[in-house]
């Protein structure tokens, strides 16, 4: 697991496309495990709400990764994110000029991590999928957690996102397995994602 503010907002961290990384990087390429990308619960005083902290971390990691060389460096690194990536899948069309001018799409750069599915809503779970693919979207849960309150209108605890993917009627059986269901692959049978 990463923590892509090692100085816990002492200081201002340096993205995680920087060189400042590549030991790290190069060390996940090595042990041919992938790595976790969540913050710590640490956040600079009065700026920002605990949630806000972990979206704004993950989305400046993401934007980090996906503007350096970091995955033509190490193309066999995986690297996981939390929280469906921060902002970055559903703010997309924000980077799509970029891409196009270097001759590819943002969703393909997107595709070059996989993403957690904690995110507590079914519509942005169903964003997800949509912006970087079923098959980049790796079943993830912080129960008990932030989310472990039921939901008045549903009566169902907030946290339960595996109710929340069963409920995607536009998934198919093999969209829907095994990523989605908790189960492990390739990419992540040496780490546990969010427990």
């Amino acid at each position: 697991m990463i923590n892509p503010d090692p100085y816990e907002g002492l200081q201002q961290p340096p993205a995680l496309g920087d060189r400042f990384w590549y030991p790290v990087w190069e060390a996940f390429c090595e042990l041919d495990v992938p790595a976790l990308i969540h913050s710590a619960g640490c956040r600079p005083p009065a700026r920002e709400t605990y949630s806000l902290h972990f979206i704004q971390e993950e989305t400046l990691a993401v934007a980090g990764l996906l503007q350096s060389s970091v995955f033509k460096d190490f193309p066999d690194l995986k690297v996981i994110v939390s929280h469906g990536g921060g902002a970055i899948p559903y703010q997309r069309g924000r980077f799509y000029p970029g891409a196009f001018r270097q001759g590819t799409t943002y969703g393909e750069i997107l595709r070059n991590l996989y993403y957690d599915t904690c995110l507590y809503t079914q519509d942005s779970i169903e964003l997800l999928i949509k912006a970087v693919g079923a098959d980049r979207c790796l079943f993830g849960t912080e129960k008990p957690g932030t989310g472990s309150v039921k939901d008045p209108a549903t009566g169902r605890w907030v946290d339960d996102i595996h109710l929340l993917i069963d409920d995607i009627e536009w998934l198919d059986e093999t969209e829907r397995e095994p990523d989605l269901r908790g189960q492990r692959t390739a990419a992540v049978q040496a780490v546990s994602i969010q427990s």
